[in-house]
């Protein structure tokens, strides 16, 4: 079932979410419901709370893991586009050096030329606005990796990166083409993919959703509605999907238009965005801009 005004389908497998309470309440009450598997791992069981043991547990492991997540995001990334390199659907592509705020140049096509920038993040917090696009791409591209979390669908995680990309476009302003959503969940049995049948998926897994933006950056009383790209305008996401093996009819699947549209209300600056999937409207937002 599609989540009432969200912009992805996925959804958590209830089973899975029914079990996060109670591992919660399992691990926070191990020293008092099982204190011999603490004792025989050697653990003292009045110290599991008392000395801050199993606190200071947790927080070393949210760091191990914040850690790990930054460099299999763009593992995972400069494996994909090996793989459109071997297939023929990029001509080069290199990692860029630390400092570099873009991760990926690619160059999709030599004649005429045409190069990528990949700027690849989490979709946490401010570091979403934290990229520039180079003076030479034709296209630049955020890629998204969410945490797969189970308390939460990708489509609240989604609509907060949507609103953080938006909000960059227009007050940087910076144009950006189009966002590439992939979730660690996807495809797994805590989240089947919606997208295809019997849960059979590609060799990489379920192809991720795309969201295209806005051919320009749109701007106040001189290029207030700019047109959405189109396969023909931001080639990078559809060979991807080529590469996931999406044929063309499927392209409406995974593929996501985001309508961006400035207008005065009075003398308020305001900003419409409305996110439609194969015609269907997703997502309608109207909301405040602040006008430097």
């Amino acid at each position: 079932m599609r989540i009432a005004n969200a912009v992805l389908p996925c959804v958590n497998s209830p089973t899975a979410v029914s079990q996060i309470q109670p591992t919660i309440e399992l691990i926070t009450e191990l020293d008092l419901r099982h204190p011999d598997i603490l004792t025989a791992a050697g653990i003292d069981p009045k110290l599991y709370h008392g000395g801050m043991v199993l606190r200071s547990a947790i927080e070393t492991i949210r760091g191990q893991q914040a850690a790990r997540q930054t460099a299999p995001r763009e593992a995972f990334v400069s494996a994909v586009l090996g793989q459109m390199h071997v297939a023929g659907l990029l001509q080069s592509f290199e990692q860029t050096a630390s400092g570099v705020r873009w991760d990926f140049e690619v160059r999709l096509d030599r004649s005429p030329i045409r190069d990528i920038a990949i700027e690849v993040k989490g979709g946490e917090g401010n570091s979403l606005n934290i990229s520039n696009r180079p003076d030479a791409a034709s296209e630049f591209v955020i890629w998204c990796h969410l945490d797969g979390s189970l308390k939460n669908s990708p489509a609240k995680g989604t609509r907060a990166i949507l609103g953080r990309i938006i909000a960059d476009i227009i007050k940087a302003p910076k144009r950006i083409d189009a966002l590439i959503i992939r979730d660690a969940l996807c495809g797994s049995a805590a989240r089947p993919c919606p997208k295809y049948a019997n849960n059979i998926y590609p060799v990489l897994g379920p192809a991720p959703d795309i969201f295209l933006f806005p051919m320009r950056v749109p701007i106040f009383g001189k290029d207030a509605h700019p047109p959405i790209h189109t396969e023909a305008s931001c080639v990078f996401p559809f060979r991807l999907l080529h590469l996931f093996g999406v044929p063309p009819s499927e392209y409406d699947v995974h593929v996501h238009y985001v309508d961006i549209r400035l207008f005065y209300d009075g003398e308020s600056p305001k900003r419409e965005v409305i996110v439609t999937q194969a015609g269907v409207e997703q997502f309608r937002n109207i909301s405040e801009v602040r006008v430097r």
